[in-house]
């Protein structure tokens, strides 16, 4: 619903998730909290393709572990 909202309105969205593989499927750019710090920010395919920050990995590597990401060879 956001994103036909936004192709019909023409706005930005922010959301906030624990959940990425729901930030990458509908975002454009994901940025990486850690302990209320901006740990990386980076465009959704480039995070889930290879995250710069350890924290990054290990997020990333849960996500595929729990199936909730998939990451194309």
């Amino acid at each position: 619903m956001i994103s036909e909202l936004q192709a019909e309105e023409g706005f930005a969205a922010l959301i906030v998730t624990h959940d990425l593989g729901y930030a990458a499927a509908y975002a454009d750019d994901i940025a990486v909290l850690r302990s209320g710090r901006v740990e990386e920010t980076r465009s959704a395919a480039d995070f889930v393709a290879e995250p710069q920050s350890d924290y990054g990995h290990t997020l990333r590597n849960a996500a595929i572990a729990l199936g909730a990401l998939e990451v194309s060879a």
